[in-house]
């Protein structure tokens, strides 16, 4: 596309074929000159002659406007030609009736002609207004970025927007006299109608908005004109010019230091109004005291009189432009090293804010500042500026017509910014804390956010989380299982209620854990979804390391521990949940005195709290001998955990860990030092890898596991505490011991008053609560056969071992061959969960016990290579692996007995 032209040489050619194209069309309408006929081929034009050999009957003057119009259209060098010429002979194109001087087929073709013409100036319009657009979006972009103008997109914009509007003034013109549609600019609407919006609020409504009040939108917005004052000024000194200049600049010193004093101290707009007034009355307007003030506003310390030193250049803008500019670039210069330096200049900031609300500032340079601001808000102090500045203008940012565009765009940078992985929590929390205050929660938006409840989902959160005591965690569990299980509201509020440990009162956590137990006989997925809350929200936890949640985290531990003492959650996790609280955030999840850890600091005690909670809270009969080992080498990390800590610990701390030692080990010792936890720590390490690679033949840890007779032990502990809620119900007060005569009294009736059908219900819930007792029994049961049976291969594998190693030396000593042939690995290596060895051990099976001969056999299985062998092993009565066997026989055909006579009883009572 060619340059636009507007050179003077250019303009007198389109002004001589103006004038040319007119006498044309003149001569064609006076009939001087209408046909090629009329002037020999010689004469005319070479383009014309062409034109005619193609087509010898084309009109004369069509054949000139389309070669004008169709010339370099997209230069609009032929809009004024064509709009002219339309304007001169509107009266013989557009008359409706027939006249002499043009016939209606020369007519219409000549505005056919035009209407092509037009509506290809109205898409290069179109075309124009978009790419303008473009480039101002795109030059905005680039001057946020770098902070300054970019020249080259500069003037390809002034170039842009001077053709568009040569373009749009024809379209204006033409296109309603043609009946042709104006260009469409939709952008340009948008904007007139955000325009007209806020010219048409309120004085009050742009005062509330934008500024604090009136008052304050007058002082920012009400500039005197002073141009009067300037001229009188002006002429004085004209007057004036021949006077003795020593003691004219004598004078005008001391009246600028008046001046200046002036601006200074004023405290209204009136006073700030007469020292602009005397400045020019006094005629101090010169370089000398441009200089002066520039240096005086730089120099001031105050922050006090900046608004003013920023109505004083605004009033004088025109005059003060240099002034400005050298202002606004000191300002930005000393904005940069704040942004990227870990300092605040404060009356950096408040004076360039009070040059943004008088809109001195370019807004490339406002938003350049705000984004490089949230880009290093890693750089202390950067959110600090950020808050100081949108303390200052921040309404006239969000709220005005040319700001809160470029701010919306800030704000969402600044979200994004804070979902950055490189961003602490520190800072997360300074973005959190300064989005709320830029846009505060109404009091009308915070009720009508608020959840509203069911009444049944209310009594829930009255039932478990108010009224639930010690003594009527049953009846509260009753009352549960009687609701509508089906209905998703209610499941789903019963998890919210069951996963937020803290909103019951620590004492009464474990009979909040006895209700989720029971609840778990009619919805076996509701622990579930609860403890996979519960340890989501621990993790979290430990993510964010917020002081304001410790009690909820401590009353988590509280809820785990009884989860575990009721084995709803196993055993092993709780070493798993120990490891993951010390460790978490630690670089390679290992604690150290000499790797900082933001979400676990050096003086920051409150995860040794959290992992003594959860030990102390632990009932250690219901912990497996495995566990317990490991929890030796854990008490020993923890005191290593412990001294990477500032020392000496709190006195709190000193005490919880003593108290968790008198617990667990009372001979345990703390280290005196982080040195020699080191080496306690390295040693137990040491001891822990040579037992791990030896085979213990140490079989006295079956008394540690639970038997049978636990279960007694823990039917009986119910039994004491259904006793003991009996006591505490008759120790209540006299008005609900009336209310509970009442209601047994009106069970009582209703039971009286019921059909057979009901009394069939009521047996039948009966026996389905009996069932499900017997449940909880066998899976009791199970769970201890379970252990027990992985104690017995334990125990299998230590005589196996000690079996196989006389076996081999006596094999050794009748034939070295039938020991080379049997090829078994020595104790040591035997494990049953070994697989990769080339000789193995599949483990032995055991037959039934052969009472005829006083012994018990069992049956041995190796495996060389693909070859299986099998040998029986026959051990005495008295052998302390066999006897245990036998026992273990006796104690589950006991076992089998017990159920049995349960369900014969539970059906007896249903019978009845």
């Amino acid at each position: 596309m060619k340059d636009w032209v507007d050179n003077k040489e250019e303009q007198q050619r389109l002004s001589r074929q103006r004038l040319l194209l007119r006498l044309l069309m003149e001569f064609f309408l006076s009939g001087i000159f209408r046909s090629p006929n009329d002037m020999p081929n010689t004469e005319m034009p070479s383009y014309v002659v062409k034109r005619l050999n193609k087509n010898p009957n084309e009109n004369l003057i069509l054949l000139v406007l389309k070669e004008i119009l169709s010339f370099s259209i997209e230069s609009g060098s032929s809009l004024q030609l064509a709009s002219g010429f339309l304007k001169r002979f509107q009266p013989y194109l557009f008359e409706s009736t027939k006249t002499k001087f043009i016939r209606d087929d020369v007519r219409l073709a000549i505005l056919e002609c035009f209407k092509v013409y037009t509506k290809a100036v109205v898409n290069l319009t179109e075309s124009l207004y978009k790419a303008a657009h473009k480039k101002t979006d795109k030059a905005q972009i680039i001057s946020m970025k770098i902070g300054k103008l970019v020249e080259g997109l500069e003037d390809e914009i002034v170039d842009l927007k001077a053709r568009f509007e040569l373009f749009n003034n024809y379209c204006e013109t033409v296109c309603d006299t043609l009946d042709i549609p104006k260009p469409s600019l939709k952008i340009e609407v948008e904007v007139e109608t955000s325009k007209v919006t806020v010219v048409a609020q309120s004085k009050s409504d742009y005062a509330t908005s934008c500024w604090e009040n009136d008052e304050i939108r007058r002082f920012y917005e009400d500039i005197p004109n002073i141009s009067a004052q300037i001229e009188r000024s002006r002429e004085k000194e004209n007057e004036l010019a021949s006077s003795d200049s020593h003691d004219a600049d004598e004078s005008a010193g001391s009246k600028m230091t008046q001046v200046l004093f002036q601006i200074d101290e004023a405290l209204t707009d009136k006073e700030l109004e007469e020292a602009v007034y005397k400045y020019w009355e006094y005629g101090l307007n010169n370089k000398s005291s441009k200089a002066r003030i520039y240096r005086h506003f730089i120099d001031t310390k105050s922050t006090r009189p900046l608004r003013n030193f920023a109505k004083f250049l605004k009033i004088n803008e025109e005059e003060f432009e240099q002034v400005k500019n050298d202002l606004i670039a000191y300002l930005d210069k000393g904005f940069r090293s704040q942004i990227h330096n870990d300092k605040i200049d404060f009356k950096n900031v408040h004076f360039f804010c009070e040059l943004i609300k008088f809109k001195m500032v370019p807004t490339y340079v406002i938003f350049h500042k705000i984004r490089s601001l949230i880009l290093n808000i890693q750089v202390a102090n950067n959110i600090d500026i950020l808050t100081l500045m949108f303390e200052d203008c921040g309404k006239l940012l969000l709220n005005d017509v040319e700001y809160k565009q470029h701010t919306k765009e800030m704000i969402d940078l600044l979200k994004e910014t804070r979902k950055n992985a490189n961003v602490n929590s520190n800072d997360k929390s300074a973005i959190k804390v300064f989005l709320i205050n830029l846009t505060p929660v109404s009091v009308k938006q915070l009720n009508k956010n608020n959840k509203v409840h069911t009444t049944e989902q209310l009594f829930l959160y009255r039932l478990v989380r108010r009224d639930l005591r010690k003594n009527n965690w049953r009846k509260c569990a009753k009352i549960i299982i009687r609701m509508d299980w089906n209905d998703p509201i209610i499941r789903k509020t019963l998890i919210s209620i069951f996963s937020k440990p803290e909103k019951i009162n620590y004492e009464d956590i474990s009979s909040f854990t006895h209700i989720l137990i029971h609840l778990a006989k009619y919805d076996k997925d509701l622990p579930i979804y609860v403890i996979d809350e519960v340890f989501e929200k621990i993790t979290r936890g430990l993510e964010t390391n917020d002081i304001r949640l410790n009690r909820v985290r401590l009353a988590q531990m509280k809820f785990v521990s009884e989860l575990i003492n009721k084995k709803v959650v196993r055993s092993d996790l709780l070493l798993t949940l120990l490891y993951k609280i010390i460790c978490t955030g630690h670089k390679n999840n290992n604690p150290s005195r000499f790797e900082f850890c933001e979400i676990d600091q050096p003086d920051n005690y409150f995860r040794i709290h959290q992992a003594i909670t959860l030990l102390l809270n632990v009932d250690f009969k219901f912990i497996s001998s495995i566990v317990k080992k490991q929890l030796k080498f854990f008490y020993v990390f923890f005191d290593y955990y412990t001294m990477t800590k500032y020392l000496p610990l709190p006195m709190e701390t000193r005490f919880i860990m003593s108290q968790l030692y008198n617990k667990v080990d009372p001979d345990h010792k703390l280290p005196n030092g982080y040195e020699e936890s080191v080496r306690r720590l390295q040693e137990s390490m040491a001891e822990r890898g040579q037992s791990s690679s030896e085979t213990t033949d140490d079989t006295e840890e079956d008394e540690e596991e639970l038997n049978i007779s636990d279960i007694d032990d823990f039917d009986a502990e119910d039994e004491d505490e259904e006793i003991e809620d009996g006591s505490d119900i008759n120790n209540e007060d006299e008005d609900d011991n009336k209310d509970e005569v009442d209601d047994d009294s009106d069970d009582s009736d209703d039971s009286d008053d019921s059909d057979d059908s009901d009394d069939s219900d009521d047996s039948d819930d009966d026996s389905e609560g009996d069932s499900e007792e017997e449940d909880d029994e066998f899976d009791i049961n199970q769970k201890i056969k379970d252990d027990y049976e992985r104690q017995i291969d334990e125990d299998l594998e230590n005589e196996f071992a000690k079996v196989m190693l006389e076996s081999m030396s006596k094999v050794s000593k009748s034939s070295s061959s039938q020991s080379t042939r049997l090829n078994i690995p020595a104790p040591r290596s035997v494990n049953t969960s070994t697989s990769s060895s080339s000789s193995l051990t599949t483990g032995p099976s055991f037959s039934a016990a052969d009472k005829n001969t006083g012994g018990k056999s069992f049956t041995f299985v190796t495996r060389s290579g693909k070859k299986t062998t099998s040998t029986v092993i026959k051990l005495p009565e008295d052998n302390k692996f066999a006897s245990k066997f036998i026992k273990e026989e006796e104690r589950q055909r006991k076992e089998k007995q017990l159920l049995k006579n349960l369900v014969l009883q539970s059906v007896d009572r249903n019978s009845d």
